[in-house]
């Protein structure tokens, strides 16, 4: 079933009655996913401040499920030695999943590989770590996400 992406009829007047100028008919997922995360890159990089808004997740028609991406709260919190970090990919994606100490130094990069669309579960070992608030940040495609968690020896 096609996805479809509509637009607000304001850019002329012709597009109301005459035409269909403001509709984009993307029959893909993945396809309509990559092309709003790029639209939302392009809007957010050339200063867009409007009122547009992107959804942050889209249906997938075939098996009526959501997906999107996703970076959940690690898992103890606070985590001695060992947590766990949920993720979840909504289309194929180069995924990076990093820990930086709290002046931003890398201390440890736990994912940096190509993944498929699905839910991952990934368990990180701080026992070189001292106690402290770490931050664990995701990027896939445009996605980025950074949370907060704290190790405690």
């Amino acid at each position: 079933m096609p996805t479809v992406i509509t637009g607000s009829h304001n850019w002329s007047s012709s597009a109301e009655e005459d035409n269909d100028e403001n509709t984009l008919i993307i029959k893909d997922i993945s396809i309509a996913n990559q092309f709003m995360q790029e639209f939302k890159k392009r809007y957010n990089d050339a200063g867009g401040t409007g009122s547009f808004i992107i959804p942050s997740d889209v249906i997938n028609e075939n098996n009526n499920s959501t997906i999107n991406f996703e970076l959940n709260q690690n898992f103890p919190n606070p985590f001695n030695p060992v947590t766990t970090i949920n993720f979840q990919v909504h289309v194929k994606s180069f995924v990076s999943l990093k820990i930086f100490d709290i002046l931003g130094r890398e201390v440890a990069k736990l994912v940096n590989e190509e993944k498929q669309q699905g839910k991952y579960s990934v368990e990180f070992n701080g026992s070189k770590l001292s106690s402290g608030v770490y931050l664990y940040e995701l990027k896939a495609g445009y996605f980025r996400s950074v949370k907060k968690m704290t190790m405690m020896k």
